[in-house]
């Protein structure tokens, strides 16, 4: 297979938080990795980005995207012509200096499809769980645009079926160029658990069970009934202790309930960690669960990558049964899933995990296996790989006649 140049736009990439980026840059990597020629447009930062070195000098910090997070406002829209116009300006220029033979779209973005589309640069777009839900759910111009995008996309890469599925309801059409590549986390990196005494020395943890939850502070990501059940979980488990990494706007309403559950001492709020101490957390903790519920717009999550990066730090897991998690979380192969809201079913599950250590170990191990056999981003770069020549074989941008 002949490597491909590949002009990949990002309007989400580290060093931003949450799963959007994560997949952007570790797609990116795999591919480069994999020898084809990328070239990454992503949004403009204040400081140096250390994870850019991965990519050998081929991450373009052009987007400035902020200018278009003030069209809230009146004010806003008057500078939309100078924000199209940097946009446009930093698109074209990446098309011209890469010459790709396709592009990839990162996560949806009205503004940037535009660009392509005025630029006639052929493209395929990643979608994850909230690309879809929001745009499906608008109307008027946002849901044309959004129609002619997914229309006119040579391919459509989805993180999930569930999210996959969500799209094809309201574009059948969608089908038959649509393909679930799903996410994943490194394939040459398996954590053992011979690490948890080291890192709970760093953390200063004292001993006992930790369940750890790694999300934003949100209603959705059901934390709130994780510290419901928390009571039920320590009449089994008194020295238990609940730490979740994160931040968002529902941290104090949480915060307050485990203050009114009397659970001050037992539920630990981390806030943003850096990288290293998440990884440190991921090998102290014992468990990881996550128990999503839908939004108040009937949000849900795509697929859920934490799960997988658990695993990988051999912590069995815990899900809900809602949007992608299913997917992330096979009930009895590498964790548990659990109705969502119901805190007497989250106790049990956890009560079962904690006390039965071997299950645990079954859990990860089965876990593990299917990161190295399918949930790795090497697998799912050659997936796209391989699905990219397809387009790209008969169908090239200098045939086209767009940007040169």
């Amino acid at each position: 297979m002949e490597p491909l140049r590949i002009l990949m736009v990002c309007p989400d990439y580290k060093p931003n938080p949450g799963g959007e980026a994560e997949v952007a840059y570790c797609l990116a990597v795999a591919l480069q990795q994999l020898g084809h020629t990328m070239t990454v447009l992503a949004p403009r930062v204040d400081e140096r980005v250390p994870e850019d070195d991965s990519l050998f000098g081929a991450v373009r910090r052009e987007l400035a995207l902020d200018r278009f997070r003030s069209m809230k406002s009146w004010r806003g829209w008057l500078t939309w012509p100078i924000a199209m116009g940097a946009l446009f300006a930093a698109v074209r220029r990446a098309a011209r200096k890469s010459e790709p033979d396709i592009c990839i779209v990162t996560s949806y973005m009205t503004w940037v499809m535009i660009s392509l589309w005025w630029l006639r640069i052929p493209y395929v777009l990643y979608l994850h769980g909230e690309d879809v839900r929001w745009m499906i759910g608008r109307g008027g111009v946002s849901r044309t645009l959004f129609r002619r995008a997914c229309s006119s996309a040579k391919l459509l890469f989805f993180n999930s079926g569930h999210s996959r599925n969500a799209l094809v309801r309201v574009i059948p059409s969608a089908a038959e160029r649509s393909s679930v590549v799903g996410c994943g986390v490194r394939a040459d990196v398996r954590w053992t658990t011979d690490r948890r005494a080291a890192a709970r020395t760093a953390l200063g943890w004292p001993e006992g069970p930790v369940v750890l939850t790694v999300a934003r502070l949100v209603a959705k990501k059901g934390i709130d009934t994780v510290i419901r059940a928390l009571p039920a979980v320590l009449e089994r488990h008194p020295n238990c202790r609940y730490v979740v990494i994160g931040d968002g706007p529902d941290r104090c309403a949480i915060a307050e309930l485990a203050v009114e559950l009397g659970l001050a001492k037992q539920v630990v709020f981390l806030g943003h960690v850096d990288e290293e101490t998440k990884q440190q957390c991921y090998a102290a903790s014992d468990l990881f669960l996550m128990v999503s519920r839908p939004g108040v717009e009937g949000e849900e999550e795509g697929f859920g990558i934490v799960f997988l990066e658990a695993n990988q730090h051999g912590l069995p897991v815990i899900g809900s049964r809602c949007g992608g998690i299913p997917e992330s979380v096979e009930h009895e192969v590498n964790g548990l899933i659990v109705e969502p809201d119901r805190p007497a079913d989250v106790a049990q599950a956890v009560d079962r995990l904690l006390s039965h250590p071997e299950l645990c170990g079954e859990l990860v191990q089965r876990g593990q296996e299917r990161i190295e056999q399918t949930f790795n981003w090497t697998a799912i770069g050659v997936r796209i790989g391989l699905d990219l020549h397809k387009v790209t074989t008969s169908d090239t941008i200098s045939e086209r006649g767009s940007t040169h």
